[in-house]
Protein backbone atom coordinates (compact mmCIF):
# COMPACT_ATOMS: atom_id res chain seq x y z
CA UNK A 1 0.00 0.00 0.00
CA UNK A 2 1.26 3.47 -0.82
CA UNK A 3 1.89 5.86 2.14
CA UNK A 4 -0.73 8.39 1.03
CA UNK A 5 -3.40 5.70 0.76
CA UNK A 6 -2.45 4.41 4.23
CA UNK A 7 -2.92 7.91 5.71
CA UNK A 8 -6.35 8.29 4.04
CA UNK A 9 -7.44 4.91 5.41
CA UNK A 10 -6.27 5.84 8.91
CA UNK A 11 -8.16 9.14 8.73
CA UNK A 12 -11.35 7.36 7.59
CA UNK A 13 -11.07 4.84 10.43
CA UNK A 14 -10.47 7.65 12.93
CA UNK A 15 -13.52 9.56 11.70
CA UNK A 16 -15.63 6.39 11.82
CA UNK A 17 -14.53 5.64 15.40
CA UNK A 18 -15.25 9.25 16.40
CA UNK A 19 -18.75 9.13 14.89
CA UNK A 20 -19.49 5.82 16.62
CA UNK A 21 -18.25 7.26 19.93
CA UNK A 22 -20.38 10.40 19.62
CA UNK A 23 -23.41 8.37 18.60
CA UNK A 24 -23.19 6.38 21.86
CA UNK A 25 -22.84 9.47 24.06
CA UNK A 26 -24.99 12.45 24.64
CA UNK A 27 -23.51 15.48 22.93
CA UNK A 28 -24.04 17.52 26.11
CA UNK A 29 -21.93 14.98 28.04
CA UNK A 30 -19.00 15.71 25.75
CA UNK A 31 -19.43 19.35 24.84
CA UNK A 32 -21.39 20.56 27.87
CA UNK A 33 -19.72 23.00 30.17
CA UNK A 34 -19.60 22.47 33.90
CA UNK A 35 -21.57 25.03 35.79
CA UNK A 36 -24.60 25.75 37.92
CA UNK A 37 -27.12 23.00 38.45
CA UNK A 38 -30.77 23.17 39.42
CA UNK A 39 -30.83 22.98 43.23
CA UNK A 40 -33.97 22.39 45.28
CA UNK A 41 -34.27 22.90 49.05
CA UNK A 42 -37.32 21.41 50.79
CA UNK A 43 -38.56 22.04 54.31
CA UNK A 44 -40.37 19.30 56.17
CA UNK A 45 -41.97 19.73 59.54
CA UNK A 46 -44.66 21.85 61.12
CA UNK A 47 -44.60 25.59 60.46
CA UNK A 48 -47.06 26.28 63.30
CA UNK A 49 -45.64 25.81 66.79
CA UNK A 50 -46.92 26.10 70.34
CA UNK A 51 -44.89 28.12 72.84
CA UNK A 52 -42.49 25.85 74.75
CA UNK A 53 -43.08 22.76 72.63
CA UNK A 54 -40.11 21.58 70.49
CA UNK A 55 -40.99 20.40 66.99
CA UNK A 56 -38.74 18.37 64.69
CA UNK A 57 -37.96 19.78 61.26
CA UNK A 58 -35.52 19.18 58.45
CA UNK A 59 -34.30 20.56 55.16
CA UNK A 60 -33.39 18.32 52.25
CA UNK A 61 -31.30 19.35 49.26
CA UNK A 62 -31.34 17.85 45.80
CA UNK A 63 -29.37 18.78 42.72
CA UNK A 64 -30.80 17.88 39.32
CA UNK A 65 -33.21 15.55 41.17
CA UNK A 66 -30.45 13.68 43.03
CA UNK A 67 -30.35 13.98 46.85
CA UNK A 68 -27.27 15.76 48.20
CA UNK A 69 -25.91 13.84 51.21
CA UNK A 70 -24.82 15.95 54.20
CA UNK A 71 -25.37 19.36 52.59
CA UNK A 72 -23.58 22.33 54.13
CA UNK A 73 -26.56 24.39 55.30
CA UNK A 74 -26.81 27.49 57.41
CA UNK A 75 -30.15 27.69 59.20
CA UNK A 76 -31.31 30.74 61.12
CA UNK A 77 -34.48 32.44 62.29
CA UNK A 78 -35.05 36.11 61.49
CA UNK A 79 -36.36 36.76 65.02
CA UNK A 80 -34.67 34.62 67.68
CA UNK A 81 -37.01 35.96 70.36
CA UNK A 82 -39.92 34.09 68.73
CA UNK A 83 -38.28 30.77 67.88
CA UNK A 84 -35.05 29.00 68.77
CA UNK A 85 -33.22 26.33 66.81
CA UNK A 86 -31.38 23.59 68.65
CA UNK A 87 -27.65 23.00 68.10
CA UNK A 88 -28.22 20.01 65.79
CA UNK A 89 -30.52 22.12 63.57
CA UNK A 90 -33.25 19.49 63.72
CA UNK A 91 -35.87 21.03 66.03
CA UNK A 92 -37.53 24.37 66.65
CA UNK A 93 -38.96 25.63 69.92
CA UNK A 94 -41.50 28.43 70.11
CA UNK A 95 -40.41 31.05 72.67
CA UNK A 96 -43.25 33.55 72.42
CA UNK A 97 -46.29 34.25 70.26
CA UNK A 98 -45.47 35.75 66.89
CA UNK A 99 -44.44 35.15 63.31
CA UNK A 100 -40.89 34.89 61.98
CA UNK A 101 -39.08 33.41 59.02
CA UNK A 102 -36.71 30.48 59.04
CA UNK A 103 -33.97 30.72 56.41
CA UNK A 104 -31.98 27.74 55.17
CA UNK A 105 -29.10 28.55 52.82
CA UNK A 106 -26.94 26.05 50.96
CA UNK A 107 -23.33 27.09 51.59
CA UNK A 108 -21.81 25.19 48.67
CA UNK A 109 -21.13 27.07 45.41
CA UNK A 110 -20.28 23.76 43.71
CA UNK A 111 -23.98 23.25 42.97
CA UNK A 112 -24.99 26.75 41.96
CA UNK A 113 -23.54 30.15 41.10
CA UNK A 114 -25.67 31.70 43.86
CA UNK A 115 -26.38 30.38 47.34
CA UNK A 116 -29.86 28.82 47.10
CA UNK A 117 -32.05 29.89 50.02
CA UNK A 118 -35.30 28.50 51.37
CA UNK A 119 -37.52 30.80 53.45
CA UNK A 120 -40.32 29.32 55.58
CA UNK A 121 -42.85 31.35 57.57
CA UNK A 122 -43.05 30.07 61.16
CA UNK A 123 -46.02 30.95 63.36
CA UNK A 124 -45.88 30.49 67.13
CA UNK A 125 -49.06 30.52 69.20
CA UNK A 126 -49.78 30.17 72.92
Amino acid sequence: MRPLRLVRTAVRVGVLVGVLFLDGCSYSDIFGTPGPRLVLLKFFGDSTLAVGSPEAFGVTVSSEGIPVPNPNLSIAADDTTIVSINAAHDSLTGLRTGITRLRARLQDPMFSDSLPTLVVRIRVHS
